[in-house]
């Protein structure tokens, strides 16, 4: 024999600026049959909600987040390889999830939290010529941003590149271009950008001529430019970077500095002490070896055909007749880098941070004047059109005004590229005692510590499956009455050190009375064989208890996997979200985690993929992980024996709060909000209703529409001849 109920019907007055008049949402009602034989046995209202438990959904999720099926971005079809916590393919999946949340009937939101600081190493710069502009690249192929309009107040990530920014240089019409070295291992690359440095094209791959590194680029004019690098790589285009021309000089030297004396007329400086220089666009080549020692040139620059300056490791070189004939001078300095503004003006920098000025053509140096010192070594600098001066190494820039050798200003600039998280946060809310909550969590966040985490972590079991396990059950539960509020927490940074569930416990809401917390971590097989583990610590008598709701939910509800609570885990091994909430919230806290995860091959590896996880494995936790949750957050859609009128809440309230009574049969209803000397202010149901529970959100106004003050009132329910009142507090 099976009775059926009616489920219950929401009524909102909808509080907003612009005081609409109110509006009455009915939600659709939901009928649950209540078997008098169930699963296992059961007879109850949650064996129906395990019975909703859909594997092909949960399949759905997993084979989305681990790359086996392409999601739709809007933009076109997106294979998520990896949800690694610094991978942009994560924020793909952050994407994904919220979605599906909403989906649900969710509102889900983003708890943002600091990631990681990055402080990177800085490299090449570049000027626009309007000096509004400066870009910077680093070591670890990011490109950052600073503009006039903002008064340089910071340098902001703009984009990455796959190799180490070595140089970068504005051609003739405002294209960006960069010389990379590779990454480990691989080949040196060009990319060029069109728009400011927010996309970039590689025009370049050193796989095809066999260079590693490219260190120096220049153009004399749109179309005709130059790059070189280790091993006497050079490359040359008439095309604007369209094709490039590949050649090598005659010694396979690390070429270091380049520049350009018109459109065939080229020089470059090398490790060993060596100029090149040739005038038919690198298909021959002079030599000079300037330094006997083989000293390290590293930059060379001319302001006109006869006047040129090339710096090193302690040493300068100096020409005034087109590079007939060079001079030398000691200097102090390992020199990186050199800029002529003059015939007799020339600015040097490098180790130490220091500013170096020469006011003879480069026979004597002086430190740049106010102590215009930065605190790192300058990789390279760049001058702008009204002589102001950028110099980048470490993660330091410093903006020098002219003036030389004084300074009229100088401004130093830490870069630091803060990367953030994203937990995925989401609540079904409680209908009678919404402060209370149960939280059901997982990370959706992967890592592979085999081979490279940002090319490929898919993370099926770990933790594709908690993930979908949680958001299956979320699915399940949106349209149920539940007592209490369910928590649903997708958290980043698992991988890295709990760094996403560590910093939202520490902000866990003081308002909230934080009831359990189950936490699905790597649920996508039985890899042990004795079953899938439940982990907490045995001392505690808080964990025990969830313990024993987890593990009947388990011998009632599921098929064919049942829990093995054998405690022989404490809360230090594994480590999983639930640990960062039991340090910081004082809560029972539970761990489901297969038994034998760490016999699992496929464990932190590139071959975490779904065709390894067990569906019938992840649909028994599943429905483990939403019977208890059930159980722990009261849920039932049995009508009320009585007339019962809750507590309001939130009490005190200032913009709206949530009104819920229980009508034990068909009769009229009188809902009505009073002042202390019982005179009706506001007429909130005045209707015939069904046997159900009922929740009403007031907006805190009268009749007439208008706020009310702040003080106490009652509100008054009047049904079948009896009446009940709460006392509500208005703080504005």
């Amino acid at each position: 024999m099976a009775t059926i109920f009616k489920g219950l019907i929401l009524k909102f007055s909808r509080p907003d600026a612009f005081q609409l008049p109110v509006r009455i949402f009915v939600i659709h009602l939901i009928a649950f049959i209540f078997l008098s034989s169930g699963l296992k046995g059961q007879s109850c209202t949650i064996c129906q909600l395990t019975g909703r438990i859909d594997s092909g959904n949960i399949a759905e999720i997993i084979k989305c987040l681990s790359g086996e099926d392409p999601i739709d971005t809007g933009d076109g079809l997106v294979s998520i390889n990896t949800r690694y916590a610094f991978s942009p393919q994560k924020a793909i999946a952050t994407d994904y999830l919220m979605d599906l949340a909403t989906s649900y009937g969710y509102s889900p939101f983003i708890h943002s939290f600091i990631l990681k600081v990055d402080r990177p190493d800085l490299t090449g710069i570049a000027v626009s010529p309007g000096a509004d502009t400066v870009w910077v690249g680093s070591m670890d192929g990011d490109i950052f941003i600073s503009l006039r309009d903002n008064g340089w107040s910071s340098f902001d990530r703009l984009s990455g590149l796959d190799g180490r920014v070595n140089e970068l240089v504005l051609s003739g019409g405002g294209r960006l271009w960069a010389a990379c070295k590779a990454i480990g291992g691989g080949w040196g690359k060009i990319f060029s950008s069109d728009d400011g440095g927010v996309t970039w094209e590689m025009k370049k791959d050193g796989g095809e001529t066999d260079f590693s590194s490219l260190n120096t680029i220049s153009f004399w004019d749109e179309q005709w430019g130059f790059a070189a690098g280790d091993h006497g790589a050079f490359l040359n285009t008439s095309d604007g970077g369209e094709s490039w021309w590949t050649e090598a000089i005659p010694l396979p030297y690390n070429i270091n500095g380049s520049t350009a004396l018109g459109p065939f007329h080229y020089l470059i400086v090398t490790d060993a002490g060596y100029l090149f220089e040739s005038t038919d666009r690198g298909f021959s080549w002079s030599s000079t070896s300037l330094s006997p020692a083989m000293a390290r040139l590293t930059d060379i620059d001319f302001v006109d055909e006869v006047h040129g300056v090339i710096v090193g490791s302690g040493v300068v070189f100096y020409t005034s007749d087109g590079g007939t004939t060079w001079d030398e001078t000691a200097h102090p300095a390992e020199l990186r880098c050199v800029e002529m503004i003059d015939s007799i003006n020339v600015v040097a920098s490098g180790g130490g941070g220091e500013v170096w000025i020469s006011e003879d053509g480069g026979a004597s140096w002086v430190s740049l004047e106010n102590g215009c010192i930065g605190t790192e070594p300058v990789w390279r600098f760049s001058m702008d059109s009204g002589g102001g001066m950028w110099t980048a190494g470490g993660n330091e820039i410093l903006r020098v005004e002219p003036g030389w050798p004084a300074v009229e200003d100088c401004r130093s600039y830490i870069v630091a590229d803060t990367i953030r998280g994203s937990n995925i946060v989401f609540r079904k809310e409680g209908m009678k005692e919404p402060e209370h909550r149960v939280v059901l969590c997982g990370h959706y966040d992967s890592i592979n510590r085999e081979t490279d985490p940002l090319v490929c972590a898919p993370g099926a079991d770990d933790n594709a499956s908690g993930t979908a396990c949680v958001l299956e059950c979320a699915r399940i539960l949106s349209d149920a009455w539940l007592d209490r509020t369910v928590e649903f927490v997708l958290f980043d940074g698992e991988e890295l050190g709990l760094i996403g569930s560590s910093a939202f416990a520490a902000e866990a809401d003081t308002h909230a009375i934080y009831d359990a917390l189950i936490n699905l971590d790597m649920v996508g097989n039985d890899y042990g064989g004795t079953g899938t583990a439940l982990l907490g610590a045995v001392e505690d008598s808080q964990d025990s208890t969830l313990a024993g709701i987890l593990l009947r939910c388990s011998e009632d509800y599921t098929l064919q996997y049942t829990l093995d609570w054998s405690y022989r885990m404490t809360h230090n091994q594994p480590t999983s979200d639930q640990l960062s909430f039991k340090e910081v919230v004082d809560m029972p806290v539970a761990c489901i985690i297969e038994s034998g995860y760490r016999d699992n091959p496929h464990y932190h590896n590139c071959s975490d993929l779904f065709e390894f996880v067990n569906m019938d494995y992840i649909a028994d936790v599943a429905r483990t992980a939403l019977s208890a949750v059930a159980e722990l957050a009261g849920y039932g859609l049995a009508p009320a024996a009585d007339l019962v009128l809750h507590q309001n809440y939130p009490n005190p309230f200032s913009s709206f709060t949530r009104v819920t009574f229980e009508i034990p049969r068909e009769m009229d209803v009188r809902l009505s909000v009073h002042d202390v000397t019982g005179r009706e202010l506001a007429l909130l149901i005045n209707d015939r209703v069904d046997a159900d529970r009922y929740l009403y959100i007031w907006n805190g106004r009268n009749d007439a529409g208008s706020d009310l003050s702040s003080g106490v009132y009652f509100i008054r329910l009047k049904a079948g001849g009896e009446t009940k009142s709460v006392k509500a507090v208005i703080l504005h």
